[in-house]
């Protein structure tokens, strides 16, 4: 669970920094969404916000203002969680 909570950790920290973006971020944030599924844990291991973006990502790259603000709320917890 830890290397999973720690894939997660490193998709929030691509996509923040622009590192992914498009199709590669759609497939990652699929990807990992899906082993978090898989591990039956879903949202109760990771906060609400954090499984939206997962779950998300192709609506975040036809929609930059739904993206920004997705961003804004995952670099707040981000910070939070420091």
């Amino acid at each position: 669970m830890v290397e999973l909570l720690q894939q997660v950790g490193a998709v929030l920290a691509a996509a923040l920094s622009g590192e992914l973006r498009g199709e590669a971020l759609i497939k990652r944030c699929t990807e990992v969404a899906e082993e978090l599924r898989r591990a039956s844990t879903g949202e109760a291991t990771v906060p609400h916000e954090v499984w939206h973006f997962l779950h998300d990502a192709d609506l975040r790259v036809r929609d930059p203002a739904n993206a920004k603000v997705q961003l804004e709320r995952i670099r707040s917890i981000l910070l939070l969680a420091r």
